[in-house]
Formats: structure tokens, sequence, C-alpha cells
């Protein structure tokens, strides 16, 4: 058992990555809280699962959020809105309202993953990220359930989390 009290300490980052974007991807996996989901959060190693720090600008100050998780190619779509996004970065911010009109143009939602919203982190509901990829894993009808590595016949609540689908740009 890992200990619960370990939610007040903040995310000891020795085994996360510092990445450079250099292109726009889909990011399937946990935005990490705190140090007690550091060490809880598990995903089934077949998916190459990593762990690094995605940036983003607010208030004129850069910061990281801790993310564990698998990074997945756009498709043509995923691009478009990608481009979109960061052409509009350049002329001025990206509030919430504008991103949530650009994204229903896409027939895309984020009413359940609203408040990760930043800049250059773009939060899709997860039951839409098939519209944003051509990955094998988005055939994966069950894809929670492999991605979590559950075994239907022993339920682990500490390694269990929400998975999220950011669009990092």
């Amino acid at each position: 058992m890992i200990d619960v009290a370990l939610v007040d300490e903040p995310v000891c980052g020795d085994s996360f990555e510092f990445i450079d974007i250099d292109r726009p991807y889909l990011f399937l996996g946990h935005i990490v809280k705190n140090q007690y989901d550091n060490l809880r959060l598990k995903l089934n190693d077949e998916y190459k699962p990593k762990k690094f720090y995605a940036s983003y600008k607010e208030q004129n100050k850069w910061n990281m959020l801790p993310l564990y998780g698998i990074n997945l190619k756009l498709n043509e779509t995923g691009i478009k809105l990608a481009k979109i996004l960061s052409d509009q970065e350049n002329r001025s911010s990206v509030n919430l309202i504008i991103y949530e009109n650009l994204i229903n143009q896409f027939d895309l939602t984020c009413g359940d993953c609203y408040n990760y919203f930043k800049n250059k982190i773009y939060p899709i509901d997860f039951n839409k990220f098939r519209q944003l990829t051509d990955d094998k894993i988005s055939k994966d009808k069950k894809i929670l359930q492999h991605m979590l590595d559950i075994d239907e016949h022993k339920f682990d609540f500490q390694k269990f989390g929400s998975i999220n689908c950011l669009l990092l740009t």
C-alpha cells in the first residue's frame, strides 16, 4: 500500500523528463498531481508510457505540468486543429471560450476536462480522442482496460486513475 499522506507532497521530478515539443501530438495518460499519484498510477508497459513535463505559460510565467502516458501522432484533423491553435496563440492568447468554440467546429468537446486548459495544453474529452489520431490504439474498443492493465477479477484501487486526452502544441 502506498501512503495516502503523500497527496500533500509535491511530485518528485526525478523520474520525469523535460521535453521540447517540436511538433504537436496527442497525449493519453495521467496528469500527475502529487507524489501519491506519481507512485500509484501505473500504465501497461506494452504502450511504453513515459513520465515527462509539458510546459505552459500562465501570467507571464513558465510552469511545468507532470504527465505520465503515451504520445500519439496526430491525423490530418488533429494537425489542422493544432495549426489553428498555434496560429491563434501567436496572434493573441486563447481563452477557454474561444477554445470551446473552435473545437466545437471539429465536433470535439472538453466538458469533462476543461479544468486542464492551459496555454499549449488543450484538453479533449477522452471519448473524442479517436477523431484526432489514426494510431492503431484508436481501434482498441477496450483501450481504458488495456492501458490501465485492469484485471477483471482483481481491482487495485490505488493504481486506478482517470485517463486524460490532451492536445499538446
